[in-house]
């Protein structure tokens, strides 16, 4: 079994959100165990504009994805029946991988954006079931970058719009 109190707090609010919807979807399916298709089906529900725009951008349909997803789900026999959760050796290399993406971009917590994004990075569950599906590697791997690069724009303009000019950052708010 894994600390999942130490994971918790390398998780940034999206990443936190993802995390939680692993750990209720493992809990609904009676596993105890986290494995990256719970990442998957979690990265689905939480942040389907981006999810459904990178499938239709490689002409996948995203209810065909999630289709496949949720069989691997049902089919698999793995599950942890001591107390706690138990978080698969290949779960806990896609948070190694996120958490080294999300130190590159200089933050210090995974958000979902890095998730997404080490789930292409080798030839892992994710571009395998969508090589499956027709979608060529290389095609996945790219076009999931782009993707993600755009949300992270678009994230860091809203940071900007709102953001106290640093004058007047140490003086606080309070309404």
């Amino acid at each position: 079994m894994v600390d999942l109190g130490s994971y918790k707090d390398k998780f940034g609010e999206t990443g936190q959100r993802i995390l939680e919807h692993a750990l209720s979807e493992s809990r609904q399916r009676d596993q105890n165990f986290v494995s990256v298709e719970h990442i998957l089906q979690a990265l689905m529900q939480e942040e389907p504009d981006l999810f459904n725009s990178a499938m239709r951008e490689l002409s996948l349909d995203p209810i065909t994805v999630r289709i496949a997803v949720d069989k691997r789900l049902d089919s698999t026999r793995q599950q942890h029946v001591g107390k706690g959760f138990r978080i698969s050796p290949d779960t806990t290399d896609l948070f190694k991988r996120a958490m080294e993406r999300a130190r590159a971009q200089g933050r210090k917590t995974i958000e979902a954006t890095d998730i997404f994004a080490a789930l292409t990075n080798n030839d892992g569950l994710f571009v395998e079931m969508l090589s499956g599906l027709g979608a060529s590697p290389d095609a996945v791997a790219e076009n999931v970058q782009a993707q993600v690069q755009r949300r992270e724009r678009e994230e860091e303009q809203y940071r900007k719009k709102f953001e106290l000019p640093p004058y007047l950052k140490h003086f606080g708010t309070s309404l």
